[in-house]
């Protein structure tokens, strides 16, 4: 999107200072209240000393920023953002992080880990391998291939992908080739990854495919020619940030002269050329699925609506379509000293993260004249109170937030957001906030005013919510409203074996995490069960084993009806009741299931 009209941005915006009407929030239904999260430690320095996976002296916080009260922000000299060394959310609520451990002699060493709340898994360490140290920039995809950088004993700088299980890690690309990495890197569900670095005297933007094996070679394509300040189009100069990949191989980058697109070919615009956006303030270009790029932009002086009050917005766009997200001094604007010191817009913007659904959430500083520069937080909307996840100030596990960062990854395709935050009674750590209804971690419990025993029963929810059914081995679903299921979006993150699931006694199959059960497929031998060709009335998912009884979140689920709400009732199926091994295609014991929605995987 070029936005040389504005009337191009949002539609209705035909200048800048229509932008307070246009603002919108996009998480969560439209505005996401700080009471509809709830929080899951994912690592902390509140160590056990019995479960030594927990004995961490220090969690690196992520990249993320929220800004400088100027017109934009230099994150070579930001000191939050050199602090950092990232966090990384992948579909399922799986974080990546960084963390330093201490052995029993007192010894310290670095590590990489994936956590989702129960024991980490571990990716890397400096603990007698090749690794010396890590350095900026994480990512993690659906796979748990974790991409970072890291210094080598010998003293070069690499960057490395590795999942656990693994026997070694796979070289992307070195400085033994001439690269000086700019921080931070991206990954995609194909294991490509995408990166930044000076090479040759210049800056340009790269993505190199994930090797077979530990010893072939990367094949690098570099997605910009900048072989000079000035040269090879407006694309150049490039920023040194790291870039963004999505699953369609596209890389999204900033420059200073705008927020480009590109896969190897051609490199396309998505913000340049706009008076009113002033050069060499764009920032964090991140793509999702659908070519959704979210970033930051700083505003003229002469176009915001306080003149001679230069501005800032985080943004989403395509190249034709896009939406404010937010701003500051456009709701509510103060002055200098004299407002409401709880005022509901911010006085800067930061790091954003977005995810296939067009969701962001993003760091900024509330607006409050009294201590306006230390009221980070954590954002999903243009209201700085409403749509406020978290921020400094707030109470977080039985303490106060002392300090707060996220990450460009740090958005889940189920709104999902991971951050590291230091708390006033000395802990440091990393967390994920769970939206209510949107996560695993947060589901609907029963309402319906009315409960029969041994079964749940949901009134008037929406359809792509989550929902926690009874305890039992196994869970019939049935429709009390003039409605039909029509799709199971996605399987469990938190649970390795597979499920069946069935219609009346027709097994559609066993099914797997990052699957999807759309029930107009199965029309063939649904016959008469499949109504109008779009979803069922009732079916079945068989488990092996009961789920404990005593946790109510053990088995959340989320469902898509073919209308906007639904009733319907979960019962439990017997023991005596479950099907024979061939009657289920083979299955297994299982532990537990509940049931996610997330994009299929590609």
């Amino acid at each position: 999107m070029n936005f040389r009209n504005y009337c191009q941005f949002k539609g209705k915006a035909k200048k800048i200072s229509g932008l307070a009407l246009t603002l919108v929030s996009l998480l969560v239904g439209g505005q996401a209240k700080a009471a509809s999260f709830n929080f899951t430690r994912i690592a902390d320095t509140t160590n056990n000393p019995f479960v030594p996976s927990t004995q961490y002296s220090s969690v690196e916080r992520g990249l993320g920023t929220p800004g400088f009260w100027r017109n934009s922000y230099n994150l070579e000299t930001d000191p939050n953002y050199q602090a950092g060394k990232g966090i990384a959310i992948s579909n399922g609520g799986r974080i990546a992080y960084h963390a330093e451990k201490r052995t029993s002699s007192g010894q310290t060493y670095q590590g990489i880990y994936i956590g989702l709340g129960a024991a980490p898994e571990t990716v890397a360490t400096t603990d007698g391998t090749i690794f010396a140290s890590f350095d900026q920039g994480i990512a993690i995809n659906a796979n748990k291939e974790t991409a970072f950088i890291a210094t080598l004993n010998d003293g070069t700088t690499a960057i490395y992908v590795n999942r656990p299980g693994w026997p070694q890690p796979r070289l992307i690309a070195s400085s033994t080739e001439g690269y000086d990495f700019a921080p931070g890197v991206s990954i995609n569900d194909s294991g490509e990854v995408a990166f930044t670095a000076r090479r040759n005297g210049h800056t340009n933007v790269y993505k190199a495919t994930l090797p077979t094996a530990p010893n072939p070679p990367s094949v690098t394509t570099e997605i910009t020619q900048c072989s000079g300040l000035s040269a090879d189009g407006s694309q150049c100069p490039v920023d040194f940030y790291a870039p963004s990949i999505n699953n369609e191989g596209v890389v999204s980058f900033s420059s200073e002269n705008g927020i480009f697109v590109g896969d190897g070919g051609a490199t396309t615009p998505v913000v340049s050329d706009n008076p009113a956006f002033l050069v060499g303030s764009y920032r964090e270009a991140n793509i999702n699925d659908n070519g959704l790029v979210s970033g930051y932009v700083g505003i003229t002086a002469n176009t915001t609506p306080i003149p001679g009050l230069q501005g800032q917005i985080i943004f989403s766009g395509d190249g034709a379509n896009g939406s404010v997200i937010a701003g500051n001094y456009f709701e509510n604007p103060w002055r200098w000293g004299h407002g409401d010191p709880t005022s509901s817009s911010f006085f800067s913007m930061g790091t954003s993260s977005i995810n296939d659904n067009g969701n962001v959430a993003f760091m900024a500083n509330q607006s409050n004249p009294q201590d306006s520069r230390n009221k980070k937080g954590i954002f999903t909307g243009s209201h700085a109170i409403d749509d406020k996840v978290i921020g400094l100030g707030d109470t977080l596990l039985g303490s106060t937030v002392v300090d707060l960062a996220m990450d460009r990854g740090s958005l889940s395709n189920d709104s999902e957001i991971a951050f590291w935050a230091r708390l006033a009674n000395g802990t440091e750590g990393v967390y994920r906030a769970n939206p209510f209804g949107d996560s695993q971690f947060n589901p609907w419990l029963p309402n319906c005013p009315h409960q029969e025993i041994n079964t749940m029963s949901f009134c008037g929810v929406t359809s792509g919510a989550w929902y926690d059914p009874p305890t039992a081995y196994g869970f019939h679903y049935e429709m009390d409203s003039d409605s039909l299921f029509t799709s199971i979006l996605d399987l469990p993150s938190t649970f390795e074996n597979p499920f069946t699931v069935l219609v009346e006694d027709i097994v559609l199959g066993e099914f797997s995490s990052g699957d999807e059960i759309d029930f107009s497929l199965y029309a063939d031998i649904l016959g008469d069960f499949l109504i109008d060709g779009e979803g069922v009335e009732r079916f079945t998912v068989r488990t092996g084993d009961a789920i404990d009884p005593t946790n109510p979140m053990a088995l959340p689920i989320k469902l898509a009806f073919n209308t906007e709400t639904a009733d319907f009732t979960l019962s439990p199926v017997e023991l005596e009741s479950t099907p024979e091994p061939a009657t289920v295609l083979g299955l297994l014991s299982v532990s537990a299931l509940f049931l996610g929605s997330r994009l299929k995987r590609k």
